[in-house]
């Protein structure tokens, strides 16, 4: 499940049926007339403190993305250890710490390049 304020605060949804692929979408319009400028402001700030990195950002997706298909890709202790990767990139990303997703992404490029050597992937 996703969340996301557009710059109008209104809050989108997404939820992704990880047994068919597909993939269902609300979006929740704030009442605007209710708010004056003020109100808007503090909404805005107050969700600006709990912007972000998603799984969608494009780097993100890709180090997933890579993840996975190396884990189809593979067997054994080998693919185990790409699962692994993949659920500790993902536990990252739901924690939320921007500073630790960038350091995982170069520990990804090193992970990789390892594996390379390793196993000539």
């Amino acid at each position: 499940m996703q969340f996301a304020f557009d710059t109008n605060l209104n809050l989108t949804v997404a939820i992704r049926n990880d047994t068919t692929e597909q993939i269902a979408t609300a979006v929740f319009v704030l009442d605007r007339d209710d708010l004056n400028d003020l109100d808007r402001a503090r909404i805005r700030s107050r969700v600006a403190a709990f912007q972000i990195p998603t799984k969608e950002e494009a780097e993100n997706q890709l180090i997933l993305t890579q993840l996975e298909r190396l884990s189809h890709e593979t067997t054994g202790s080998v693919r185990e250890r790409f699962v692994a990767e993949r659920l500790h990139f993902l536990q990252l990303l739901a924690k939320q710490n921007l500073e630790a997703i960038n350091r995982a992404r170069d520990e990804f490029a090193d992970f990789i390049r390892d594996m390379q050597s390793e196993y000539i992937l």
